[in-house]
């Protein structure tokens, strides 16, 4: 992708922000691997690796209620997200707000 500009043209100072290839490709890396995190996120044994591994495990015998609130509710707007069609996205962007206020509104005690 050329940017037109010959670089004789451009100041050295300015050269240096030209993004290079190495780094529209480092770009494109990372996008696509946070494209996963919404499909990552709706089961345990796939968190993203910003969830601590100890939460992706539990014991046998563990019910089904033993991950913090905040967590459960991320991986259900997931699975909405994962589901989605054209007639439920108005359902989960809706849902996507509320958890936007709660954390808003909660989120000074989701530091412990």
């Amino acid at each position: 992708m050329d940017s037109g500009f010959a670089t004789e043209t451009i100041p050295p100072s300015l050269r240096l922000l030209q993004p290079s290839v190495l780094s529209r490709q480092n770009a494109m890396c990372i996008l696509e691997v946070l494209r996963t995190y919404p499909t990552r996120m709706t089961s345990r044994e796939t968190f993203p690796p910003f969830i601590h591994c100890c939460w992706g495990k539990r014991p046998p015998d563990a019910g089904p209620g033993e991950l913090p609130q905040p967590l459960t509710s991320c991986m259900s707007v997931s699975q909405l997200f994962a589901a989605r069609n054209p007639e439920t996205l108005g359902f989960l962007w809706r849902a996507i707000e509320v958890e936007q206020k709660a954390f808003f509104e909660n989120g000074y005690r989701y530091t412990t």
